[in-house]
C-alpha cells in the first residue's frame, strides 16, 4: 500500500551495464525474440533486480522486487509482435517492410525507455484503501472453499475456430514464466521445441468439451465470494452458458461488454466481432 520505485531505485537497476555475470537469455534465446543486445540487457536487469537486496530487505525488498518484474515482463511483452511468445517472429519486427499489424514505435523504443515507463504505471497503482487487505494466487481447485470479500477468475479463452494452444498459457508467455524462474529456468524448458516453450507440466486448460464444467465447479465451491469472471465473445462456453451457470450460484449476476481489439484476432480481420465480458455474481 505504500512501498514505491524510486527514481533512486530505477538509476540503480539501469546502472549495471556490463557482464551480469549469468546470461542465460543470452546464450538461449539468441535471434528468437530479441535482439542479442536486447537479450543482454534482460540478463543485466535480472542481475540488477537480484541486487536489490544490497540496499533492502524483508517486505520491503519483496514488494521492490515484484514491482521492477512487472516493469520488466510488461515492457517485455509490448515488444513482442501480438505480445506473444507463441512463435519465433523476431523478424516481424525487425524486417522493414510494410504491415497492417503491431506497434513498430513501440518496438522501436529502447528497454530502457519502457522499462521506466512501466515503472511508473505501476507506482500508479500503489495506494492504501486504509484496510489490511490479504490476496493469494493459487488453483482455484485447491483454495479452501471459505467466503472471500472478492475472487477473480481470469482464464485462458477458448474459441471454437482456434487452437487449443492458445488455452494454454504456459505456451503463449513462457518467456515471462521463465524470468520468474530465472535460476532453474534450463530445467523447465523443452529443448526440442522450435520456440524453447516449457515442457508439459499438467496445467493446460480443459478442451472445450469441458471448460464449463469446470467453470461450475469452480464457482459453485467459491459461491459465498462476489465473483468476477472474464471471459470473451464469441467463445466457449458462449456467453449465455456463461451467465446462466453463474445464476445456478449467485442471486445477481450482471455482466458487462465492451469491444476488444485482440492482436491475433486484429492480424485476421475479425477484431469488430470481439467483446471482453466482466460477468460479475454477487
Amino acid at each position: 500500500s505504500a512501498v514505491k520505485l524510486t527514481e533512486a531505485d530505477v538509476e540503480y537497476l539501469l546502472s549495471f551495464r556490463e557482464s551480469p555475470g549469468r546470461t542465460f537469455v543470452s546464450n538461449t534465446f539468441s535471434g528468437k525474440y530479441y535482439t542479442d543486445a536486447e537479450n543482454l540487457w534482460i540478463d543485466c536487469m535480472m542481475a540488477s533486480i537480484e541486487r536489490l537486496n544490497e540496499i533492502y530487505s524483508g517486505r520491503v525488498l519483496k514488494y521492490k522486487v515484484a514491482l521492477a518484474y512487472y516493469a520488466l515482463f510488461q515492457s517485455c511483452l509490448v515488444k513482442r509482435p501480438f505480445n506473444l511468445f507463441h512463435r519465433n517472429n523476431l523478424y516481424l519486427r525487425m524486417n522493414e517492410a510494410a504491415r497492417s499489424f503491431g506497434n513498430k514505435t513501440t518496438w522501436d523504443k529502447s528497454f530502457e525507455s519502457l522499462f521506466k515507463k512501466f515503472v511508473d504505471e505501476i507506482n500508479g497503482f500503489v495506494f492504501s484503501n486504509g484496510e489490511h487487505n490479504t490476496v493469494t494466487n493459487q488453483d482455484g481447485f485447491l483454495i479452501d472453499d471459505m467466503r472471500y470479500d472478492l475472487v477473480y477468475i481470469d482464464p485462458p479463452y477458448f474459441s471454437k475456430d482456434r487452437s487449443s494452444v492458445e488455452c494454454d498459457y504456459s505456451r503463449m508467455y513462457h518467456f515471462l514464466e521463465g524470468l520468474a524462474n530465472y535460476d532453474i529456468w534450463d530445467d523447465l524448458i523443452d529443448y526440442n521445441s522450435l520456440n524453447l516453450r516449457f515442457k508439459e507440466n499438467g496445467y493446460r486448460w480443459p478442451e472445450n468439451n469441458s471448460v464449463l464444467d469446470r467453470f461450475d465447479k469452480l464457482i459453485g465451491k467459491l459461491s459465498r465470494s462476489i465473483i468476477v469472471l472474464s471471459y470473451k465473445s464469441p467463445g466457449i462456453p458462449r456467453e449465455e452458458e456463461l451467465v446462466s451457470m453463474m445464476r445456478k450460484h449467485k442471486r445477481n449476476v450482471q455482466v458487462y461488454r465492451l469491444p476488444y481489439q485482440y492482436a491475433l484476432r486484429k492480424y485476421r480481420g475479425e477484431s469488430s466481432q470481439n467483446f471482453e465480458l466482466l460477468i460479475i455474481g454477487q
